[in-house]
């Protein structure tokens, strides 16, 4: 019988099968799936470390802030103190906030309804202030204590730390109502807008502004004992002015007469108004004079001139002497504009309390007591 051949130099590969195993491909999938679920779940697991380290910065900062003032003097107090907004935001809200200054000349105090402040984790140089509400304002003036309450639909304030300070601000403003307890006077504001910085002072440059506001006004009302020439209401008022010099603190009246006799002035290089029958444009400078009452001297480009000088005649502020001449006198300088309407270019000018446009008298201003 035949025997088997033997395997010369070449012996079978017996290979267990584990070996040749190959996954299915959705295995790599579930695989890829696992590692990114992973990381995924660590960097959320780190972005909730780090709101959670962000919301208790803020919350230190708040309370620093607070023990820093207490122990300047100031009265702060606060009913709740909350931060929330997880995950892409910042917001802590103070329920009651109050505070009040220490005893001096003059003294003030502050409290609130409600104060939200929103910032991102990752922005905290950007803060959102809102408190809407109810409000209370009290300050000394003179010896007296003047009292303030308020109500607002809308009042926010954007705030940029970014190094600079004063920090820049932006605040918005509607539906805001205050009344002056002693007096009974009601103030009316529909809508504002303000914009107010601080620009760097140079020193080889005195006249740099200190302070650099551009405020927006809309339906306006103030109290009937002002006796506004044009009446209680104000429909627009827009201001771009300029702070020459800055206003020291302490008592407001001795403060404004050290800024005065340093050549303190404010610029106006924008005022647009629109109030009864006037349309107004006009620049100029405002300061004060010895008695603390405002002077100043604009340039003026005005619509409704002569129904705004009727208004005044039969308010009783123009004499009918007066508005005669000051139709005669202006009336040559009116031209129609494209509208229509008759325009003219005066100059105005405001000294002891009153308003001119050139020589012609046109209304009394109101005492100012500081």
């Amino acid at each position: 019988m035949r025997q088997p051949e033997k395997n010369q130099g070449h012996e079978t590969d017996h290979t267990h099968p584990a070996f040749d195993y190959r996954p299915p491909r959705y295995m790599s999938g579930v695989k890829w799936a696992a590692i990114v679920a992973g990381a995924v779940s660590l960097v959320c697991a780190l972005y909730v470390a780090f709101w959670f380290f962000m919301a208790g910065q803020v919350r230190d900062g708040t309370t620093a802030w607070i023990d820093e003032r207490r122990n300047e003097g100031f009265q702060v107090n606060f009913k709740q103190l909350d931060i929330g907004g997880f995950p892409f935001n910042l917001h802590m809200t103070i329920v009651a906030p109050s505070i009040a200054a220490p005893a001096s000349p003059a003294r003030w105090g502050w409290e609130g309804e409600k104060i939200r402040a929103s910032m991102r984790p990752w922005r905290l140089g950007r803060v959102t202030v809102d408190s809407p509400g109810s409000h209370a304002f009290v300050f000394t003036q003179n010896g007296g204590i003047q009292f303030f309450q308020g109500q607002a639909e809308q009042l926010r304030a954007q705030l940029n730390f970014g190094g600079e300070w004063p920090t820049p601000v932006a605040l918005d403003i509607a539906g805001l109502t205050v009344k002056a307890a002693k007096q009974g006077d009601v103030w009316r504001v529909g809508r504002a807008h303000l914009d107010a910085i601080a620009p760097k002072a140079k020193d080889e440059l005195r006249d740099t502004p200190t302070l650099e506001i551009r405020l927006r006004l809309g339906d306006v009302g103030v109290p009937a004992r002002l006796k506004l020439p044009l009446g209680a209401d104000i429909e627009r008022l827009e201001v771009s002015a300029n702070l020459v010099r800055p206003i020291a603190g302490g008592p407001l009246e001795k403060a404004l007469g050290d800024w005065r006799d340093d050549g303190g002035a404010i610029e106006v290089p924008r005022l647009s108004l629109a109030y009864g029958p006037l349309l107004m444009n006009a620049d100029g400078t405002i300061a004060l004079d010895g008695g603390l009452q405002p002077i100043g001297s604009f340039t003026a480009r005005i619509e409704g001139f002569f129904e705004t000088v009727d208004a005044l005649r039969k308010r009783g502020i123009m004499k009918a002497r007066d508005a005669v001449t000051a139709k005669i006198v202006l009336g040559v300088m009116a031209r129609r504009n494209e509208s229509g309407r008759t325009a003219l270019t005066v100059p105005l000018t405001v000294q002891e309390r009153r308003l001119f446009t050139g020589p012609v008298p046109l209304a009394e201003i109101p005492e100012i007591i500081w």
